[in-house]
């Protein structure tokens, strides 16, 4: 598949995100529901999770995403709300 195609999303593949990410979700501690990331890391993760952002930027988000444990359950709660 080449990277133009990326328009045409495996619905498989999406299910198996949201069940990753529901399960992380539900993982974490009590405490950690209160998550604080920066606005414009937030609003980046939101137009990602609706699929807005454009695959030239998504290797980049990751890379932010990755840098600290809140981001990805920042990131796990967009994707549950979705």
């Amino acid at each position: 598949m080449s990277p133009d195609s990326s328009s045409e999303a495996d619905p498989n593949a999406e299910d198996g995100l949201k069940d990753i990410f529901g399960f992380l979700e539900k993982s974490f501690p009590d405490g950690a529901r209160d998550i604080t990331v920066p606005p414009e890391l937030r609003r980046l993760m939101m137009e990602f999770a609706e699929g807005k952002i454009p695959a030239s930027e998504i290797e980049a988000l990751c890379t932010q995403i990755l840098r600290s444990p809140e981001s990805i359950r920042a990131l796990a709660q967009i994707l549950g709300r979705v």
